[in-house]
């Protein structure tokens, strides 16, 4: 009687692929073998434990996975590529999904379907930033929260002025929150013990919360300086309506310029091109699309409102939309798009804004 001798296990030559849904505590993998559901479960949120499984179950075989961005950014992503996983991260949206597993939704219905949209060839990876432009990208965020910190903390303050019936004097009326305006409201004496000691607690965060948001300007000051940064930075505020906290968000947002091969690649990943629905010779679009980059669509925004107000030509072409769409966001939505196919002209050609340049 012969014996079958054990044969160690070789995957070369075959393709596994994992789904992976990431969670805090958890990783829910679904693994295809070339196109053959395998199985799907759950790993703990460690790379290794994940990779381990991986080489143990499947060794030799040619390594390949996705996941969707969200929370955990691009640490996972990295891990995978260090270990020789081909990993992709993927737009949520961009993941094929049918009504069943919408309104069924559960991780391994996730998983599962993120490793067959993998095994067919229905992904496309979104762009991975590099590590020094995602620190500098949460540092222009964290002022964000700050100055909106700021913003809640002095309508708190007026709050609590008009709950407790005091007025504010005619000359701090709409005050921008002048020393002299602060110093009124420190000298303020209240009938209540606790309401005074209220307001002191109140200006205390308002002070700190100013103290915070003069520090990240310095530290932004201090980034327009750096190599990779001051020429592109020079270029962008002598564009009308860019500052240099705008400037520092747009180059940390875009990233490199020259990824965009074209203007209506940079204005979708902007968020400012219409959806659109097509069906045979008829074409209807609607408002502007609810994927973007909305930090960056937002500073465009801001911006175009300047602009409108410092260069002709860019008012003459804002005046023409408004004719046309009998609408002002939508007008200013337009010169938006304008001002950031300007934006990439001046970066790719590296020369400044030239105003009135139609």
């Amino acid at each position: 009687m012969t014996r079958l001798k054990d044969k160690p296990l070789d995957f070369s030559g075959h393709t596994i692929s994992l789904g992976i849904d990431s969670h805090l505590k958890t990783y829910k993998v679904c693994y295809f073998v070339d196109d053959l559901y395998y199985k799907t479960i759950s790993h703990p949120a460690d790379v290794k434990s994940l990779y381990s499984y991986l080489t143990t179950n499947f060794p030799n075989g040619n390594y390949q996975s996705a996941y969707e961005a969200g929370f955990s950014g691009f640490k996972l992503h990295k891990e995978l590529i260090k270990l020789g996983v081909n990993n992709i991260v993927v737009h949520a949206s961009d993941v094929p999904m049918s009504d069943k597993n919408k309104e069924q939704k559960t991780d391994k219905r996730d998983a599962k379907q993120i490793a067959r949209c993998l095994v067919g060839g229905l992904l496309e990876g979104i762009y991975i930033p590099s590590e020094e432009q995602i620190a500098d990208r949460s540092l222009l965020r964290y002022r964000d929260k700050i100055v909106s910190d700021l913003t809640r903390q002095r309508n708190r303050i007026k709050m609590h002025l008009y709950f407790t019936g005091i007025e504010v004097p005619e000359e701090y009326q709409g005050s921008n929150w002048s020393r002299a305006f602060v110093s009124w409201l420190a000298s303020l004496s209240f009938s209540n013990l606790s309401s005074h000691q209220t307001l002191e607690l109140m200006l205390k965060q308002l002070k700190d919360n100013q103290g915070l948001l003069l520090e990240v300007n310095r530290l932004l000051r201090s980034m327009s300086n750096r190599p990779n940064y001051s020429t592109n930075y020079q270029l962008l505020i002598s564009i009308p309506g860019i500052g240099p906290v705008g400037a520092l968000r747009i180059l940390t947002e875009i990233g490199d310029i020259q990824r965009f091969e074209t203007e209506q690649a940079l204005c979708s990943y902007a968020g400012l091109i219409p959806n659109s629905n097509s069906s045979g010779p008829r074409e209807v679009k609607s408002r502007i699309t609810y994927r973007a980059n909305k930090k960056l669509r937002w500073q465009l925004i801001e911006a175009s409102w300047v602009a409108i107000r410092a260069d002709p030509s860019l008012a003459l072409y804002y005046s023409k939309k408004v004719k046309q769409t009998q609408n002002k966001n939508k007008a200013i939505v337009r010169v938006a798009r304008k001002l950031l196919c300007r934006i990439r002209a001046v970066l790719i050609k590296q020369e400044k804004y030239v105003l009135n340049k139609s």
